[in-house]
């Protein structure tokens, strides 16, 4: 009777440890990809801070065309990065937008799992003109911050150089 008890029971034993174990490396592999997801955020946080404190030096201290460049990355895992704008709830952004007074001092990022991250600045942002918005995708900029004053108003604004 005991010999049979420890035949029945083996096979049993090793299906749930095989089980338990399938388990414990899919739960790995789930947080290895938010582990992955949160760097890629900070990555691209880190570099907007940078870009967000030198403007607002640029915004409280300097001259009207006052400029200066600053080099950034930002990983593939960026869809797009906007100054100078809010979000919509279309899915796709348009390049020229123009800009919005109500909302040239805000800022945000979308990445490509749909997570979008919303700030408020200070400083009124612009594109290449003083009427449309700033848009950065994935890759390494050298951008040019110029101060400039629009219907007196002051504005940086964020090209690639």
């Amino acid at each position: 009777m005991r010999d049979e008890y420890a035949v029945l029971s083996f096979p049993l034993s090793l299906l749930i440890i095989v089980i338990v174990t399938a388990c414990v490396i899919s739960l790995f592999f789930v947080c290895l990809t938010h582990l992955w997801d949160d760097s890629q955020r900070s990555q691209v946080s880190n570099e907007l801070h940078r870009l967000v404190s030198e403007a607002q030096l640029m915004f409280e201290y300097a001259d009207d065309a006052s400029q200066t460049t600053l080099e950034v990355s930002f990983p593939p895992s960026l869809d797009y990065l906007v100054l100078g704008g809010l979000p919509s709830t279309a899915r796709d952004i348009k390049i020229n937008r123009s800009l919005d007074e109500r909302e040239s001092n805000n800022y945000y990022f979308r990445m490509r799992n749909g997570e979008t991250s919303v700030f408020h600045s200070s400083v009124r942002f612009s594109g290449n003109t003083t009427d449309t918005i700033a848009v950065l995708f994935p890759g390494t900029y050298t951008l040019r911050l110029e101060l400039k004053i629009f219907k007196g108003r002051s504005y940086v604004t964020v090209t690639q150089h």
